[in-house]
């Protein structure tokens, strides 16, 4: 696969678990040196939201050396109540919470959630101005906005890059 991206001169990302970058960490090397973007699934590819605070990060650490995660929404943790636009902030107020824990430094160098990916109803049109103005302010500088289907197409690709290119060295 990596000599017909290359024939094509493209870049892919490949996701990977922690127990296959330990038994094969020259295949994981070839795939960086490449120039591709490495990302993980954690150790086992158990669901981010079947774990507790503590077992997410034990599991990332677990095989891979993750400086940064980005949260993809999940509808998860919206508000219960007030308008129904304004609903999906409540996850991005849970996750900057977590951030925050992480920023602290109690629980080590991984920055979780440095980046959140949240979602707003863009068919509101205008009206959708201040849900995201909520979820800027509560994202911390964390949040970007996603329409349904283009989540992995909202974070700047420079902050993709940069976050693949920390983690990239790292696991080298």
């Amino acid at each position: 696969m990596l000599e017909v991206l290359r024939a094509h001169d493209t870049r892919a990302t490949f996701f990977t678990l922690g127990w296959i970058a330990e038994r094969y960490p020259e295949m994981i090397r070839r795939i960086v040196d490449a120039g591709h973007e490495l990302a993980s699934h954690g150790y086992e590819h158990r669901r981010a939201t079947d774990q507790g605070y503590g077992e997410f990060l034990a599991d990332i650490r677990t095989g891979h050396n993750v400086v940064a995660t980005v949260f993809m929404e999940c509808h998860s943790m919206y508000r219960a109540k007030g308008p129904e636009a304004m609903r999906p902030v409540g996850e991005t107020e849970f996750v900057a919470g977590q951030a925050a824990m992480s920023d602290s430094g109690m629980y080590g160098s991984t920055r979780v959630a440095a980046g959140i990916v949240g979602f707003a109803d863009l068919t509101l049109g205008e009206r959708v101005e201040p849900v995201l103005e909520a979820h800027l302010r509560a994202g911390g500088g964390r949040f970007r906005p996603s329409a349904p289907g283009q989540a992995n197409r909202s974070i700047p690709r420079s902050q993709v890059i940069e976050l693949t290119e920390n983690a990239a060295q790292a696991c080298v």
